[in-house]
């Protein structure tokens, strides 16, 4: 498949290719077939109009030449069209009553009045079907189309001439049967969530120590966590052991946090409750928190209309990607619209608009939802609350927020916190409040207003991120209605290929005067070397006094920020910043730093450090970087010149989790994340469960995917993952093949349990190929098969109970083939607009086959001919 993606490449950058003459050394006129100059591949092929129908078919390829079957394009298109008797040509109508015709004899084709010659080499005849060269075939017939090469798909426009286009519209209920617009691709998991009263726990753990001149102090801090009643338990601790200067010795010992979180992700009245030491109003205390926010973020659940103008009659392809999503055609006047599902995060579409004569222009197009819009009619809350007691009593804080989808694009709610004093009292100043709106505008910007009735403080914000990481942002971070004071503030960043410039600005008004500050920045990559150069320009203007207008007693001034990284050579970085103050024409601050890679395994850093280019009173620091399988090891030493002043530390961290295959070693931390194992066993009984006696399998090979984010492991283990997530793994059906052991189950859903090793066991049990035949039948009697009716028709195998899918192949003679299926029991499933654009359908009822035995392996599938 790899060299014929090349020729379609080849075909693509080159649509119009025609030979200089026929290089067959055959006379056209013989009726003969041309001898090929190059070998014929075959490949299964798609023409789709979209929206409308699609059909597959057998095309051929020769070094530089794609050629499709005709006839099968013709029925495809619903065009009248056949060949004459002695297999020379071939002549229809289109559109309507005009005639068209391909001449084998005289090398010359015919639509109305118009008359096009080609080199014979252009056209051939192989098993009773007309192939004709891509190129040649849109040129006589004049229909618009292009290639989509990375699934070997022929996109024909929804030309209103065409029959079947105008069939379509006029059949609207047959519309299903044409094309099934949900495809058919593997089915969606079932996630459960199942924790356990106690599990097997998760360590983190750091040890460090810091010397200097005056005293000695090692710290050792250990957390533990893991699933406990039904839930997520997490406690940490930590040992101080400081020296000083006549080696007296302080321990500590202390308890810094515990907390226990039950997860209910289904239960939408309640999907969170957390206890313990928890932050509540930016103060860490003993506390309660309840909440509905969904843990698995929302999907798609509002629909938008990705809209434009071009060029009128030009079709406009929308892809995810590299997937077609949806093509549609510009109107009279070039307007043209797609809708599209959209949720949180952002999706990247690409509209392409390609011409009457195959021109063709892209656009990004970027749909942004902010985080705080969510569905019309649901309603989310989050609230805690708690108390710490002090020497002089205590005193209590809390906070909560609430959301509701007044509308698809407007959300609205209030929040509200109580801050925790210090001397536990309660006063105006520890209580605020405010209402807020968040109001998406469609495409990637979104509104934010927030009104505090307190303190009568107004705020809101207008952003928009569009292709290409461009971004805008205006806000009005504080306007007060009582003395109409207001910092305002406003961003911008534009990617210019490798370079990017921005800029920020603000504007604080407070009296009669004002304080100016424009930042403006550039930052790219030129000539193997990174720079980025940020000047502040800040001014204070009215208000008297010099221009101080407040208690910092700012006046302005120009001062700027720069760097330069460069990697002269593999493992290498070299790194020069710093500011420069114009008032005082001096460098407040040069730092430079080399590091050096010496091992996979080992790197190491220094760094010198330039006060006012004093360079006598400059400080150097050194770091080494061990990174291990089981720990990462830091070590880090600074000394101050010209002083008796260092200062070193050595750090190190890692953790350990416990799963039901043994202890997974990592240098990073896995305390609140996840780990998915997958097993695999011998199923003898066939029953789908791990049942006593059953011989354990080496992991099999798998992949964890979740959004854009895809994760491999050759030894089944997926180690910190993020928690809260929900995950499709995939298991690798050939790694026992030689033995005949196929998984009875290829895809689970996987909720990432927070503070859990999710244990997913994969039976395997026999099986093998599955050679069967497909029939047409005619009034219901198996016999007759057609070759150009079932050549490259898929075929699928979906297992009755559970989620695996088989897909297979159906050849000309009516032979499928299905490899690697395990033992069970399958639905045989079609693709319906395959089967309908070949005018196919199922014979009730629906096949229902067991594969245990070698007799079971060759299962007759029929077919009849659709009216």
């Amino acid at each position: 498949m790899n060299i014929l993606s090349l020729i379609l490449l080849l075909l693509v950058l080159v649509p119009n290719i025609s030979m200089a003459g026929d290089r067959t050394g055959k006379t056209p006129d013989s009726g003969a077939d041309p001898i090929p100059p190059d070998p014929l591949e075959e490949g299964v092929a798609q023409a789709e109009v979209a929206g409308i129908a699609r059909h597959d078919f057998v095309a051929q390829f020769s070094g530089d030449t794609l050629f499709l079957p005709y006839l099968s394009l013709c029925d495809f298109l619903r065009i009248p069209a056949g060949i004459s008797s002695d297999n020379s040509t071939l002549e229809g109508s289109f559109p309507s009553d005009q005639h068209f015709e391909f001449s084998r004899r005289s090398n010359t084709a015919t639509r109305g009045r118009d008359t096009v010659s080609f080199p014979a080499a252009q056209i051939r005849l192989v098993g009773g079907e007309l192939y004709i060269e891509q190129s040649l075939f849109f040129r006589v017939l004049g229909i618009q189309a292009n290639f989509r090469i990375s699934k070997l798909t022929l996109l024909i426009a929804q030309d209103e001439r065409l029959p079947v286009v105008q069939w379509s519209r006029n059949h609207q209920r047959y519309a299903s049967l044409l094309l099934d617009k949900t495809s058919p691709g593997d089915p969606v998991p079932e996630i459960s969530v199942n924790r356990s009263l106690i599990g097997a726990p998760m360590i983190d753990w750091t040890i460090s120590n810091n010397l200097n001149s005056r005293n000695n102090l090692s710290n050792a801090s250990v957390g533990i966590g893991g699933e406990l009643l039904f839930g997520e338990a997490e406690i940490n601790t930590s040992a101080i052991m400081r020296r000083g200067a006549f080696g007296a010795q302080t321990p500590l010992v202390a308890l810094n946090s515990w907390t226990w979180r039950f997860i209910a992700p289904e239960y939408s009245p309640l999907r969170k409750v957390t206890i313990g030491r928890i932050p509540v109003a930016g103060t860490q205390m003993y506390a309660a928190e309840i909440s509905n926010v969904p843990i698995i973020p929302r999907g798609g659940f509002m629909e938008h209309e990705i809209q434009g103008q071009t060029r009128p009659g030009w079709t406009v392809e929308l892809y995810d990607g590299t997937h077609l999503a949806d093509v549609t055609r510009a109107d009279s006047l070039g307007y043209y619209s797609f809708t599209v599902p959209v949720g949180y995060g952002t999706i990247e579409r690409l509209l392409r608009f390609v011409g009457p004569y195959g021109e063709i222009l892209t656009e990004e197009r970027r749909v942004q939802v902010d985080g705080h819009v969510i569905p019309s009619g649901e309603l989310d809350y989050t609230v805690r609350g708690g108390s710490e007691r002090l020497a002089a009593g205590s005193r209590i804080g809390g906070e909560g927020r609430v959301d509701f989808g007044l509308l698809s694009r407007l959300t609205v709610g209030v929040d509200g916190l109580l801050r925790p004093s210090a001397y536990g009292a309660i006063t105006a100043d520890s209580v605020s409040a405010s209402t807020f709106a968040t109001i998406w505008m469609g495409e990637s910007s979104t509104l934010g207003l927030r009104y505090r009735p307190l303190s009568r403080l107004f705020s809101g914000e207008i952003s928009s991120v569009t292709p290409g990481n461009r971004s805008f942002r205006l806000s009005v971070d504080s306007l007060s209605l009582r003395d109409r004071s207001f910092i305002s503030t406003v961003s911008a960043n534009i990617p210019l290929g490798q370079v990017s410039i921005g800029g920020a600005g603000r504007v604080e008004h407070r009296g009669n005067g004002y304080f100016v500050t424009a930042t403006p920045q550039i930052s790219g990559y030129l000539a193997g070397v990174t720079a980025f150069l940020s000047t502040t320009f800040a001014r204070a203007v009215g208000g008297g006094g010099g221009g101080e207008i407040d208690s910092a007693g700012r006046s302005g001034g120009v001062q700027s920020v720069f760097r330069l990284i460069a990697t002269p050579l593999r493992g290498t970085l070299v790194s020069i910043g710093g500011t420069y103050d114009y008032r005082t024409r001096s460098l407040p601050l040069l730092d430079m730093t080399g590091y050096l890679r010496l091992t996979g395994f080992m790197g190491i850093s220094v760094g010198y450090s330039v006060p006012n280019l004093q360079w006598s009173r400059g400080a150097i620091t050194a770091q080494l970087e061990l990174n291990f399988a089981p720990a990462r090891i830091f070590a880090f030493a600074d000394h101050q010149a010209g002083t008796a002043a260092t200062t070193s530390t050595m750090f190190a961290q890692g953790s350990v989790a416990f799963t039901g295959n043994g202890v997974l070693l990592s240098p990073d931390y896995a305390l609140g994340r996840s780990a998915v194992v997958v097993r695999a066993f011998r199923d003898r009984n066939g029953n789908g469960v791990r049942d006593d006696g059953e011989e354990d399998l080496p992991a099999p090979h798998a992949r964890l995917r979740q959004g854009n984010t895809e994760l491999t492991a050759e030894e089944g283990e997926f180690p910190l993952l993020t928690p809260n997530m929900v995950w499709v793994l995939d298991v690798d059906r050939w790694d026992y093949a030689p033995e005949g052991l196929f998984p009875s189950h290829l895809r689970y859903g996987v909720f990432s349990s927070p503070g859990a090793a999710v244990a997913v066991d994969v039976p395997y049990v026999e099986g093998g190929d599955v050679a069967g035949r497909c029939l047409v039948a005619a009034d219901s009697v198996a016999g007759e098969t057609a070759g150009g009716h079932l050549n490259g028709l898929r075929v699928q195998l979906a297992a009755v109970s559970g989620s695996a899918l088989y897909d297979g192949e159906v050849f000309a003679d009516g032979t499928m083939l299905i490899t690697g299926v395990a033992a069970g029991e399958y639905r045989v499933e079609f693709d319906r607009a395959q089967l309908a654009s070949r005018r196919l359908a199922r014979v009730a009822p629906e096949e229902i086959i067991s594969i245990g035995g070698e007799s079971s392996r060759h299962p007759v599938i029929r077919l009849r001919r659709a009216e």
